[in-house]
């Protein structure tokens, strides 16, 4: 495996963020802790994008036809103000990767079923996705019109997330799929992609806003990647976009999927040190200040999944969303403010629904649906 390229601080003090620094109260007992927790302002936003999350007034999605893959973990839907972004489905299965304005109903192609496009992502006017070039899985950029596939000191790419100036990716070092990797942030205007976290073994699964990403650093584990054993360790590692600057997040266990929920909110997967396989069959979610340690974070909800699905949470715009399929009940779909001002409550309207993975815009939620008795998958969109 390489070396770390590029000189990490391994004793950092706490990230002083380049947003804005909300103003806090505290909110007695508003974590599933017991304890207080300090509430963010809801005017709190990036300090590089100072205008409110695009929200949209047209009419929702409604009855598009899902290919049954990728659903659970990283759904082939995302959508951001009023632009949708979805794998149609076809005869063979997944589809072309379309674009749907929603204000008007027009769609674009933006990749054909042939580079069997998947896991789209979408921020303003940034739109990335994974694809493959013969037998390599490469990640591709859209935006301004435009679409490039992202190059850089790596064999193959993917798990891809748009901000609205950049795309963080996974990058692997050689064909091996649990090969070192290392994470990656490419500018959406100049195209050049260059190493954020990396070190020994895999660094990956990272997300990112306009200030910050946050990757999940396997480096802890004793063979240093994620191949789905009992024993995979993990810490959550954020890098501040201004400074460069690098704090790791040190916690007992295994952490990973970190989620930028808001602009100084984090959540993220926790498990013990012994979990069971797979993984995502009981969890638990967490979420705290990304200034703050890892001491500080809280217990949004434990998460269990009798059916041992890979369903993963999502969080944005102040917001986190996650499945729950308890052993004898109907799947629920639960959402909770990332500065939990208020309770996690259940979303309405869906029962007697098969649900897979949420994917949030600012005003309204996508997740796909199936009925009970049906093979068919269908996009619902949920307001908020």
């Amino acid at each position: 495996m390489r070396a770390l390229a590029i000189a990490l601080t391994l004793s950092a003090p706490p990230l002083a963020f380049a947003c804005s620094v909300a103003k806090s109260t505290v909110t007695p007992g508003a974590g599933a802790d017991g304890g207080g927790i300090a509430a963010e302002d809801a005017s709190a936003v990036d300090a590089g994008d100072p205008s409110p999350a695009a929200t949209c007034s047209a009419p929702l999605p409604a009855g598009i036809l899902l290919p049954s893959v990728d659903l659970l973990g990283h759904p082939p839907y995302a959508a951001d103000g009023c632009t949708l972004v979805y794998v149609a489905s076809a005869a063979s299965g997944a589809g072309e990767l379309r674009a749907r304005d929603l204000t008007t109903g027009a769609e674009t192609v933006l990749a054909p079923a042939s580079e069997s496009p998947r896991r789209p992502t979408i921020a303003g006017d940034v739109i990335a996705w994974e694809a493959m070039d013969g037998a390599t899985a490469i990640v591709r950029v859209r935006t301004a019109g435009a679409t490039f596939t992202v190059s850089g000191p790596f064999d193959h790419a993917g798990e891809a997330r748009a901000a609205a100036d950049a795309v963080v990716f996974t990058g692997w070092r050689s064909a091996d799929p649990v090969g070192d990797t290392d994470v990656f942030v490419v500018d959406a205007v100049t195209r050049a992609a260059r190493l954020v976290l990396g070190g020994p073994g895999q660094q990956r699964f990272a997300d990112i806003s306009r200030g910050a990403i946050a990757a999940t650093d396997f480096s802890e584990d004793p063979d240093g990647t994620f191949n789905d054993n009992e024993t995979d360790l993990a810490d959550v590692v954020l890098f501040d976009r201004a400074t460069s600057q690098v704090t790791r997040r040190p916690r007992t266990g295994k952490q990973a999927f970190p989620m930028i929920a808001s602009p100084t909110r984090l959540g993220y997967l926790d498990w013990a040190t012994v979990h069971p396989e797979p993984k995502l069959a009981a969890y638990v979610l967490r979420v705290g200040d990304m200034a703050g340690p890892a001491e500080a974070d809280v217990t949004l909800a434990t998460v269990t999944d009798a059916s041992g699905q890979y369903v993963l949470p999502s969080g944005r715009n102040g917001v986190i969303e996650w499945v729950q399929r308890p052993m004898g009940a109907s799947p629920a779909l639960f959402k909770a403010p990332a500065d939990l001002s208020s309770p996690a409550a259940a979303v309405p309207g869906l029962d007697g629904l098969e649900l897979f993975a949420p994917a949030l815009a600012a005003s309204f939620t996508l997740l796909g649906t199936r009925a009970s008795g049906s093979t068919d998958v269908v996009l619902t969109a949920i307001a908020r």
